[in-house]
């Protein structure tokens, strides 16, 4: 038996055959010849006049007819030993993006929602973004729960849960964002994200810890107890903010009512509610005053206001920096890690499509370094962690690059329904307006 051998082939075919009746199938699409030693076999075999034979073999996905030029003396074909085989690499029509001349709405927190680091990616797709903040966020859950449209909101780690209970959220499909694996696994594997049957209802976009910032100069001995904050020594020295959650938090571990060893919500009692609202009394009285936020406080560290902010962010040194004073933090001993913010999909999203790709680029890489740089936060993608300009490289990553970071993301609210013998968040409220009423 004869073979017809690859250099006999490869003659007669060439481009001007079997590779240009690949290039004609795949009309404008690109495409390379790769040659390959693959065995094929010989169909047909037709005699033509002159010094031309038909054969007709079998290609890899479909049968090719080819020309032979030269004329093999072969009793019998039965295959061919080697072949040219025309690898196609189709170039995709361009992805129309789903967020291409959309509106997102967004509620929550300004300065998380990529306003600075996506405005590039938003005018290049014609993509308006819509923000929105009600002011607190009993407020902001009020707000969807009546119905009205965002596609995107903030969920923090300190209400996630009740955000998540409040039946506010879809549930997130992580295989829908490509940048979800990359993300630290003490944050991607993180409970205070889930629901109790583990379905994942929020994507973490930035964190950090929880320390209170203060002014070195005026400040010799810092605190080491949130207990600190109800001696005299500290009358009109601090502010906090006008939230129970912080105060009431601390002291309950403090008082040893609240274990900092699980991520599980706090349960107080009444009992042990009337001994805290006791103490974060005497706290309130001793603050100078109630801060509006991170700017504010930092505004009255540099201007020589107070010398201490209890609810503080390692950012207020940078700022207050700019402005020529040096500023530093610190931590209560009853503090019990930090704090994730991250963007959901309310159960009114109209453009749900648009959402989970704008979560998505929220997550990438350069984004990320971006957003983490920018709010002086960690960030959440550990392919950005060496990307972060110097002054936010000031977080302990190894905190978050393995998985048992239950108790770094305490819940610091109660839940929803804690069950009866216990205070409910709302309870909590109620004792913080007798607080301020006096």
């Amino acid at each position: 038996m004869e073979h017809l051998t690859r250099r006999g082939l490869l003659r007669g075919i060439g481009v001007g055959t079997v590779g240009m009746a690949a290039l004609a199938a795949c009309g404008d699409t690109e495409i390379r010849e790769v040659i390959k030693e693959v065995p094929v076999e010989v169909i047909k075999e037709v005699e033509v006049p002159g010094e031309t034979r038909v054969v007709e073999v079998e290609v890899p996905g479909a049968t090719k007819t080819v020309e032979v030029e030269t004329v093999v003396e072969v009793e019998k074909v039965v295959e061919v030993e080697k072949i040219v085989e025309v690898e196609k690499l189709v170039t995709p029509p361009p992805t129309v993006s789903a967020c291409q001349d959309a509106t997102l709405s967004f509620i929550g927190l300004a300065g998380e929602e990529g306003d600075v680091e996506l405005a590039a990616w938003r005018e290049g797709l014609n993509t308006a973004l819509e923000g929105s903040w009600p002011g607190n966020w009993s407020e902001l859950i009020a707000s969807i729960k009546v119905g009205n449209v965002y596609d995107l909101v903030t969920i923090p780690y300190h209400w996630s849960q009740r955000m998540i209970a409040s039946g506010i959220l879809q549930p997130l499909d992580t295989s829908r964002l490509s940048n979800w694996n990359d993300m630290v696994p003490g944050l991607r594997e993180n409970s205070s994200l889930r629901g109790p049957d583990g379905t994942v209802y929020g994507a973490p976009i930035a964190w950090g810890d929880g320390p209170y910032v203060y002014h070195p100069a005026r400040v010799e001995s810092p605190p080491t107890s949130i207990l600190d904050m109800m001696e005299p020594e500290w009358k009109d020295r601090f502010v906090l903010f006008d939230a129970p959650a912080l105060v009431y938090f601390l002291l309950g571990i403090a008082d040893g009512y609240i274990d900092v060893a699980t991520p599980d919500a706090p349960l107080i009692t009444p009992e042990q509610l009337d001994v805290i609202v006791e103490q974060a009394a005497v706290i309130v009285g001793n603050a100078s005053a109630f801060n509006t936020g991170y700017q504010d406080a930092t505004d009255r560290l540099v201007a020589g206001d107070i010398d201490l902010a209890m609810g503080g962010w390692e950012a207020m040194l940078t700022w207050a920096a700019e402005k020529g004073v040096k500023l530093d933090f610190g931590f209560f001993q009853e503090s019990a890690g930090g704090w994730w913010d991250g963007l959901a999909i309310p159960v009114t999203a109209d453009d749900v499509d648009c959402a989970y790709e704008y979560i998505d680029m929220m997550l990438s890489p350069d984004v990320q370094a971006q957003v983490a740089t920018n709010l002086i936060s960690a960030t959440v993608n550990r392919k950005s962690i060496g990307m972060i300009e110097l002054g936010a490289q000031i977080y302990d990553y190894s905190i978050v690059l393995g998985t048992d970071t239950g108790a770094m993301f305490k819940n610091a609210t109660p839940p929803e329904d804690p069950g009866e013998g216990y205070t409910s968040y709302q309870d909590w409220l109620d004792a913080w307006q007798a607080i301020k009423a006096g």
